[in-house]
């Protein structure tokens, strides 16, 4: 091991504060006269998948120049080993593997196409469309690409529970009961995507699409709980078609609809959390809003859809 010197101390330590005052200066050479520093965030790539497949589900007229931009940005951030990452040089996902080659999919790129092949063979070395996980199934769902039994249930009615209940959606972490509560409305009106391309991604699919199993195995998670969620979900499942009133189902709703609607900031979007603003504009299509309504106006500015 190489002997550190005193002297050799005192160069690295003058090092790292010159570079310290030099990042320094440079943040106070770009900060605002009003105080605020203010920079451009370019969305990762997850978040471009979902964007495409959201304005899909909702049959936004796009223009071709504009899917060939949203294409042109996947296929340059397509990894050497045929997949993509969450961000550029990332190692690969499986989920936003799946989203990247939906979208592109949709945006009229042909499953025989040279990227297209290596993409699907990552993804099927990785476990296919089988080990993905809720958010990339729930897509799939409302495209018909897997049946409604291949994703657990999560009921409106959650949304009447009181707060003394071991399980609430303000027990669950910002994020989580941001996303879900538009994913309940969705779940409960099931109002399949405008897709009349009809894209079945059979090609990604280990075995046979109606046999996917409701959850993949993540980390460490233990069978018993595994099958005790299975098990949970189906009497939810039941309950929901066979024994809890169709009253109880639409107080749920409108205490749903509520929360969200209270929630949606303006063109700052819904949670600030890019994901939660494309379910929430998903709902409004999903409930028939006509485009000029202005909760779904809002909406639409803020995920960056059209308005009208």
């Amino acid at each position: 091991m190489k002997e550190t010197t005193a002297e050799t101390d005192v160069i690295s330590m003058d090092t790292i504060n010159n570079s310290v005052d030099s990042a320094v200066n440079a943040l106070i050479a770009e900060q605002n006269p009003d105080g605020h520093w203010r920079y451009d965030v370019e969305p990762f790539i997850y978040c471009t998948a979902l964007h495409v497949l959201t304005l899909f589900y909702i049959n936004e007229p796009l223009d071709r120049p504009i899917l060939q931009k949203l294409g042109n940005y996947l296929r340059r951030n397509q990894l050497s080993t045929g997949g993509w990452g969450f961000v550029p040089g990332d190692t690969i996902s499986l989920t936003n593997s799946v989203n990247s080659y939906f979208a592109l999919r949709l945006i009229g790129d042909g499953s025989d196409e040279e990227h297209m092949i290596r993409a699907r063979n990552a993804i099927q070395k990785n476990g296919g469309i089988e080990a993905t996980n809720f958010f990339t199934r729930f897509y799939l769902v409302l495209f018909g690409i897997i049946p409604w039994s291949g994703i657990p249930v999560y009921p409106v009615e959650i949304m009447l529970l009181p707060d003394w209940f071991p399980f609430t959606i303000y027990k669950l972490s910002y994020w989580i009961r941001t996303s879900f509560v538009p994913i309940m409305i969705l779940q409960y009106f099931k109002k399949p995507a405008h897709d009349p391309q009809k894209i079945s991604l059979n090609e990604l699919f280990i075995g046979q699409p109606s046999n996917i199993p409701q959850s993949p195995r993540i980390g460490n998670t233990r069978p018993i709980l595994i099958n005790l969620f299975a098990w949970m979900d189906k009497i939810l499942k039941f309950a929901i078609q066979y024994i809890i009133p169709i009253s109880v189902r639409k107080m749920g709703l409108k205490r749903a609809m509520k929360y969200m609607n209270e929630r949606l900031n303006g063109e700052n979007g819904y949670g600030s959390l890019i994901p939660a603003m494309h379910y929430a504009l998903m709902t409004f299509y999903a409930m028939d809003y006509p485009m000029d309504h202005l909760d779904r106006v809002s909406a639409a500015r803020a995920s960056g859809g059209k308005v009208g």
